[in-house]
């Protein structure tokens, strides 16, 4: 082979691997590529209350120290001693219902207790449960991608009266919070 077919034979062959690497200048200082770019956009989450958490009218006992509780399903249970629920007095639990996009993880964030509280008197203490499946925070929002998901959370809770606990109306507030993960 002659020396100027090799020559041009390796000049060939050093284009053609420029060429495979990407676009060149004409004078092979820069070289371009694009990227693709894309978005999904979902709807927001809300949380809605739509019923309060109420345990009704409990007689306090006249000695000892009694537990108040009112189930995530709604039923109420007065234990220990000599405390008693008015059964004319209903109980609820509190419900709440978690709106967004179908198919999205979220996270659920129940308020793990509460005070009760009364001009004057000690604040009473309220710790909460609830009906997550599974007991877990993480939650996927029902349905696919495209479609309301929503999710109703039950919250209950319990508290104890004693015979000390000064007769009065009581109320208190907490919080559901969700997020997308």
């Amino acid at each position: 082979m002659s020396r100027n077919l090799k020559l041009y034979l390796a000049g060939a062959a050093m284009l053609l691997a420029s060429l495979q690497q990407g676009v060149l200048a004409a004078d092979g200082t820069s070289s371009t590529a694009s990227a693709t770019a894309a978005v999904q956009l979902i709807r927001p989450i809300t949380v809605n209350k739509s019923a309060d958490l109420t345990f009704g009218s409990i007689v306090k006992p006249s000695t000892g120290t009694g537990t108040v509780a009112v189930s995530a399903n709604g039923s109420r249970a007065v234990t220990g001693t000599g405390a008693a629920a008015l059964t004319s007095a209903a109980a609820t639990a509190a419900r709440f219902v978690i709106d967004g996009e179908g198919g999205q993880a979220i996270t659920v964030t129940v308020a793990r207790s509460f005070a009760l509280k009364s001009s004057g008197n000690p604040d009473l203490t309220v710790t909460t449960t609830n009906d997550l499946p599974g007991g877990s925070t993480t939650q996927t929002l029902p349905a696919s991608l495209g479609s309301d998901g929503s999710l109703t959370v039950n919250v209950g809770g319990a508290f104890d009266v004693s015979s000390a606990t000064p007769t009065a109306s009581y109320s208190g507030q907490f919080s559901v919070t969700a997020a997308y993960n």
